[in-house]
Order: structure tokens, then sequence, then C-alpha cells
């Protein structure tokens, strides 16, 4: 599973939704594609542009067993935690979870 917070970390006036964690063993983990740092713009074609951290964690928690993320490049997590990446462009995500490891 993943783990979101509200708003950037880096950056107090940009409150989107973004991954913070990966967490181990999880299918995010296992995908490789999910990376601390993405924005969380879509999960199964809903939005999370506006949406609070609670809207979004009800999202991500009802997203069922395949989730399609939509994400894009949030914030760099090298200075957060060095030796992380991340992709540099927008990309659509389709992976299989365990939804009781969503926070």
């Amino acid at each position: 599973g993943i783990k979101g917070q509200p708003g950037n970390p880096l950056d107090s006036s940009d409150e989107g939704v973004f991954c913070v964690k990966v967490n181990p063993g999880g299918a995010a983990e296992k995908d490789s594609r999910i990376k601390v740092g993405l924005r969380i713009i879509e999960v199964n074609g809903q939005s999370l542009l506006g949406a609070t951290h609670q809207e979004a964690v009800n999202i991500l928690r009802n997203a069922g067993d395949q989730i399609k993320l939509h994400v894009c490049h949030g914030f760099d997590p090298e200075i957060l935690e060095p030796n992380k990446s991340e992709p540099k462009r927008e990309e659509s995500l389709e992976l299989s979870t365990d939804r009781n490891q969503i926070p």
C-alpha cells in the first residue's frame, strides 16, 4: 500500500495529495512505479484535485482490488530521503492492492 499526506511537505502552499510512503511488502512496492513524491491526481477516474485529505483517504480505501492511479511529479523526495527517485512525467498506473494496507 501507499501512504498519502495532505499537501506538499516541501511547499505549504501546495495542497495536492502526495505519496509520502510506500509500505514494505505492499502492492505499491511490488509494482515499483509508485514512488515517494508523486502527486496523486486521480484514483479509478475520480479526481483528487481539490479533495480534502479525508476525501482522498476515503476514495483510496474504497477503490477496490484493482486501482488505476493518474499521477505526476510532485516533490523531490531526495530532499527528505537520499537515494530515492521519481518519474518526471505524468502517467497512469494500474495495480492490484490489498485494501487493508491503505491508511
